[in-house]
C-alpha cells in the first residue's frame, strides 16, 4: 500500500521483516489493485481503483464518480479493500467489498487521512495523517474505533507496512512534504509504538517499504544512485540490493504473496508516464501490465492473497 505526495517525481520505498505466522505464509497469487489518474495530479476527482491479473488480462474497474480514490489495500483474506478517498469531502479512509459494494468512511478528519495497511489478522488498520500537524502514523481497530497516534514528529511518519507476525510495523520517517531537498529513511517500530529503530541511513530519499511474505525481507524504493530503484533488503537492514537497475522511475514496490515477485510503478516505457510492472522478487526480466491512456498514471499497486 502506497502514497505519492512528496513531490510529482518523487517515488517510494519498501521494506520487509521477520517471523511470520506459518497461518500468513505462502499465499496464492490473486488480483493486482492499483488506481488509474490524471498524470501528475496525486488528487484529481476521476481516479478511480481498478484490478487486473499479473499477466496484465482482465481489468476490471472498481469504482467510479467524480471523487478521488487511491492508495488502496487488500485485507489479508482478501475479501476488503481498504482505501483513501474524498467522496466525503475531506480525504479519509473508507473500506468496502472487494466487489465495491457497501463502502463506508473509517475515519472523518478534517484534512488527510490515507494510506492503510491492514494488521495480518484483518483487526486494525495503520494509516498516515495530518491531524497534528505534519504527517503522523495512526493505528485504529478495522471498525474505525479507537484512533490513536503510534508514531509522531518531528518530520514525517509515511508509508506503513505490517510485518506478517503482526508485532512491528515498518515506515519512513523524514523531510519529505514541502521541502526541496527531500530526505527520509526506513524505521521499524513495535506495534505499541515502543522501540523504534532505524534501517536505513542513506542521504536520500527511501521510502514506502514494504514486508515480504515470509517476513524475512523489505522491499523499498530509493533514488540513493540518482534513479529511483527498488530496493530489497533483510529485515535488519542488513545486505541492501538493488533489484531493478534500469534507468527510470521506479518505485512504490508490492509482493505477491508467495514472494516470488514485485510489483512496481515505472516510467521506462515513456519518461513520466507511469505504469505498473512485474519482475521476479530478486530482480531479473520486467513485465509490463497496465496500458494506460497517455494522460493518466497506473500506480500504487497492491497484490490480493487469495486462501
Amino acid at each position: 500500500m502506497r502514497l505519492l505526495f512528496i513531490s510529482v517525481a518523487a517515488a517510494l520505498i519498501v521494506v520487509a521483516a521477520a517471523g511470520a505466522r506459518p497461518e500468513t505464509v505462502p499465499g496464492s497469487n490473486g488480483k493486482l489493485l492499483f488506481q488509474n489518474g490524471r498524470a501528475g495530479d496525486p488528487f484529481s476527482p476521476d481516479t478511480q481503483l481498478f484490478t487486473i491479473s499479473s499477466s496484465g488480462k482482465h481489468l476490471h474497474r472498481l469504482t467510479a464518480g467524480n471523487t478521488y480514490d487511491g492508495n488502496a489495500a487488500w485485507s489479508p483474506d482478501g475479501t476488503k479493500i481498504a482505501f483513501e478517498s474524498t467522496r466525503g469531502g475531506d480525504v479519509d479512509i473508507w473500506v468496502m467489498s472487494s466487489t465495491a459494494q457497501r463502502a463506508h468512511a473509517l475515519t472523518f478528519s478534517q484534512g488527510y487521512d490515507g494510506n492503510p495497511a491492514w494488521s495480518p489478522d484483518g483487526t486494525k488498520i495503520v494509516f498516515e495523517t495530518d491531524r497534528l500537524g505534519s504527517r503522523d502514523l495512526y493505528v485504529m481497530n478495522a471498525n474505525g474505533t479507537n484512533q490513536h497516534a503510534l508514531v509522531t514528529g518531528p518530520g514525517d511518519q509515511v508509508a506503513p507496512s505490517w510485518s506478517p507476525d503482526g508485532t512491528t510495523i515498518v515506515y519512513a520517517a523524514g523531510t519529505l512534504s514541502g521541502s526541496a531537498s527531500p530526505t527520509s529513511s526506513i524505521w521499524l517500530v513495535n506495534a505499541d509504538g515502543s522501540g523504534k529503530q532505524q534501517l536505513t541511513n542513506a542521504a536520500a530519499v527511501s521510502n514506502d517499504p514494504v514486508w515480504s511474505p515470509d517476513g524475512s525481507q523489505i522491499a523499498f524504493e530509493s533514488n540513493r544512485n540518482e534513479d529511483f530503484d527498488i530496493y530489497v533488503m533483510n529485515a535488519d537492514g542488513s545486505n541492501v540490493q538493488n533489484v531493478t537497475r534500469f534507468p527510470s522511475l521506479d518505485a512504490s514496490p508490492a509482493w505477491s504473496p508467495d514472494g516470488s515477485k514485485l510489483a512496481f510503478i515505472s516510467d521506462r516505457s515513456a519518461k513520466g508516464h507511469r505504469e505498473i510492472y512485474v519482475m521476479p522478487s530478486d530482480g531479473g526480466k520486467a513485465v509490463r501490465v497496465t496500458h494506460s491512456a497517455s494522460q493518466l498514471w497506473a500506480t500504487q499497486p497492491d497484490w490480493q492473497r487469495v486462501k
